[in-house]
């Protein structure tokens, strides 16, 4: 060592001493959680501290705000929250907070804030996604929505590159926008990129359970799902967007999600391959947002921008169709556009954007910007409120072995309720209808008035099962794993093949076939599973490649092919006692992916491992 760098060290180190005891913000105060009449502010602090807020209402002629010290509870810790209560639409406040750590106190930014007012004001807000590992790209975008003025902002997941990593919250994504969460709430959904990260559910303010929610703005829904779950029609996520649709009369809805329901890029296609026009996991949205007259659904995931035509039952339909807007070119790598135009393509570009949403009335419009400030892409949608609120169809299980009991809910005051199922027709002006049904049925509902005015149908079907009896009860024996090379495209007959390798185990793991070859290879497991009880079960099986599940040799899932984490499920009436399975698996190339989980139908999902011990 030098003995210059020697002196600079000793001439550093009091310093660095210093720095430690300091407080400082690790992320700065931000607005979430607003109602009519309170909003949050959230901040994080590198010592333990105590926050104070201080509020003041916006006064004309003054150099300085009349703040006033807002009540809070005296609680010490690294994260803080203050609430600001008592406030009323339309008037502008000041707000300030500050953190006290023995005797250092830190104060933040003196921050203005209006509680908007729909009677009298637009709802104008912005969208951005896909954002992750670009703070600087970002931070150029904050800067220029914040020139918009908006009321609010979203976004449609991938804020971060990697959810567990604490500093791409603190550094990437949250301080290169703090000159605009303070001013301006943010409504996030979550990405694959965040996974299902703590850190999300510590920094942000939702109404739980924060990875579903829903936020009314004026005459706006704006509805955030998860696609990361579970999100099939027999899934929990799916049951609680259906009833988020069906119980809101609002002029305008709106879905935000990652992953998209129609797109004409990025799904991994070859030049040679038929494109895939929308994420597997989310086609069954497609039905759901048009029974229930959804205008525009935002995604994220492909990093760039698309507008599709309005789409109905697979469509052009510029009166009933859903517009879907693929916005993921908030800074991440840009993918390219699609090579050929898919028929429900109406504009797309690859570059860095967010858009400029304004709702007024019966009128909603908005803009693509670029980095630039271009607007490259403008739509604009007028509705008339002419239309009847689509009835819900609610049931016991849509899934049953003997009866089940299905409940139609007309939301509509002064209409006729028809209902048809196996082509016969009831009618009520009641505000439901009961049907029992005992056979297998495909029934439809929708709502008509005297002016001639009918709503969107709800159509379900309702499938009775035949009970697969319990299989001899034999000594428990292990699983057996089957290991298989080959260039497969498709799942082999592997009763056709030998294996190169068998494995006995005690679970349905990808593990557990070792060693193997990164790629191009199979397997096959087989063994037996106990059910505690006599009750219809669902099967939900995710793979990447293809995969397929057989119970009592019975097929019950097949999804085969190449393909990234596809789920697929199905519902099977097993008798208590001993079954046989069968899950069949093939690896292309890139990750491995297969995992199996199954319970009786409406309750949470649980690893199908556990029905092995």
């Amino acid at each position: 060592m030098t003995r210059k760098i020697f002196y600079l060290l000793i001439l550093t180190l009091p310093v660095a001493h210093l720095l430690q005891g300091q407080n400082r913000f690790i992320v700065e105060p931000y607005i979430q959680h607003v109602t009519d009449t309170s909003f949050h502010v959230l901040c994080e602090t590198a010592e333990i501290s105590r926050p104070i807020a201080f509020l003041a209402v916006a006064e004309h002629n003054t150099l300085k705000a009349n703040f006033k010290q807002v009540e809070q509870e005296s609680k010490n810790g690294l994260l803080h929250k203050v609430t600001f209560n008592g406030l009323k639409t339309g008037e502008q406040y000041v707000y300030r907070i500050a953190t006290i750590a023995g005797r250092d106190t830190l104060w933040g930014p003196i921050s203005r804030y209006a509680v908007p007012d729909f009677h009298r004001q637009p709802v104008v807000c912005t969208v951005i996604g896909d954002t992750q590992n670009s703070p600087e790209m970002w931070g150029h975008f904050s800067e220029m929505i914040a020139q918009e003025r908006p009321t609010f902002l979203l976004h449609v997941g991938d804020m971060i590159q990697y959810g567990p990593n604490k500093d791409d919250w603190t550094d990437e994504f949250f301080y290169p926008a703090r000159d605009l969460f303070r001013f301006y709430p943010l409504y996030p959904v979550l990405g694959n990129h965040e996974g299902n990260s703590a850190f999300y559910y510590q920094y942000f303010d939702l109404p739980e359970p924060k990875w579903f929610y829903t936020q009314k703005k004026g005459n706006t829904l704006f509805i955030f799902v998860n696609t990361n779950m579970d999100i099939l029609p027999g899934s929990k996520q799916y049951r609680m967007l259906e009833n988020a649709l069906a119980s809101s009369d609002v002029q305008w809805k709106i879905a935000l999600h990652h992953h998209p329901v129609y797109v004409s890029s990025g799904y991994y296609n070859l030049v040679e391959q038929k494109t895939i026009t929308g994420d597997p996991n989310t086609t069954q949205l497609r039905s759901l947002y048009e029974t229930y007259g959804v205008d525009l659904v935002f995604n994220g995931h492909i990093h760039n921008y698309e507008r599709t035509m309005p789409i109905y039952q697979g469509q052009i339909d510029t009166e009933k169709g859903v517009t879907y807007i693929t916005t993921g070119g908030g800074g991440g790598k840009l993918d390219e556009a699609a090579i050929s135009r898919t028929w429900f393509m109406a504009e797309t570009k690859s570059r860095h954007h967010y858009i400029k949403i304004k709702i007024w009335d019966n009128t909603l419009s908005l803009e693509a910007i670029d980095s630039t400030g271009l607007a490259f892409d403008r739509w604009e949608k007028v509705k008339d409120r002419t239309w009847l609120t689509t009835p819900l169809i609610e049931c016991d299980s849509f899934s049953f072995m003997e009866k089940t009991k299905v409940i139609v809910r007309n939301p509509n005051p002064n209409s006729t309720l028809v209902v048809q199922a196996n082509g016969t027709y009831q009618l009520t002006t009641s505000e439901e209808m009961q049907v029992t049904l005992n056979e297998t049925t495909i029934l439809t509902a929708f709502v008509k008035n005297n002016a001639g005015v009918e709503s969107r149908p709800s159509t379900r079907t309702f499938s009775k099962l035949t009970l697969m009896p319990a299989q001899k009860k034999a000594r428990k024996t292990k699983i057996k794993a089957e290991y298989y090379e080959g260039f497969y495209t498709v799942l082999p007959d592997f009763d056709k093949l030998k294996p190169l390798k068998t494995f006995m185990t005690d679970t349905l793991s990808l593990d557990v076939i070792q060693p193997r070859v990164e790629n191009h290879w199979a397997a096959r497991f087989q063994g037996k599973f106990t059910v505690p009880e006599t009750k219809i079960y669902r099967f939900l099986l995710e793979s990447y490649d293809g995969s397929r599940l057989l119970v009592d040799g019975k097929e019950i899932i097949n999804n085969d092919g190449m393909h990234y984490e596809i789920r697929m499920d199905n519902y099977v009436a097993l008798e208590k006692g001993e079954h046989t399975f069968e899950v069949q698996y093939f690896d292309f190339t890139r990750r491995e992916t297969l995992r199996l989980w199954m319970n009786p139908i409406y309750s949470d999902l649980i690893e199908f491992n556990e029905y092995l011990r």
